[in-house]
């Protein structure tokens, strides 16, 4: 199972990839929307690319449900919007200038970071000790 999927259409595919490869520079794998709801469902973050091509487009819309009922999906906005449009869990991207350093991104690299290695397995030393304290 991938750490993060991306959702994308295509002509937002450069920056979904310009995304996946920030975090592949973590260690995370990377997957995309064409897999199962299993998998969807395992992934530590589900990234949706939002954009006005993204919003006119029926399947994108479809898959972006998908996502979301996953539980553990983040939208990543190339439109200017308030956070409230999209709800909770949407990064406003539009000014980013590609770099994977633009600071724009750290509110979303941070909060897809934080889900994966919250949904990453633990050692079996690790999972005995938090047993032993709970």
């Amino acid at each position: 199972m991938p750490d993060v999927a991306f959702v994308c259409v295509r002509k937002d595919l450069w920056r979904a990839e310009a995304l996946a490869a920030i975090f592949d520079r973590k260690g995370f794998s990377i997957g995309d929307a064409t897999m199962s709801e299993a998998v969807l469902r395992g992934a530590g973050a589900i990234v949706v690319m939002w954009s006005e091509r993204a919003a006119d487009s029926s399947a994108f819309v479809t898959a972006m449900e998908s996502a979301r009922e996953a539980g553990n999906a983040v939208i990543a906005s190339s439109m200017e919007l308030q956070r409230s449009a999209l709800g909770e869990g949407t990064f406003d991207i539009s000014a980013w200038n590609g770099s994977a350093r633009d600071p724009v991104l750290a509110e979303l690299v941070a909060a897809v970071t934080a889900m994966v290695t919250a949904k990453r397995p633990v050692g079996p030393v690790l999972a005995h000790q938090r047993a032993m304290r709970a």
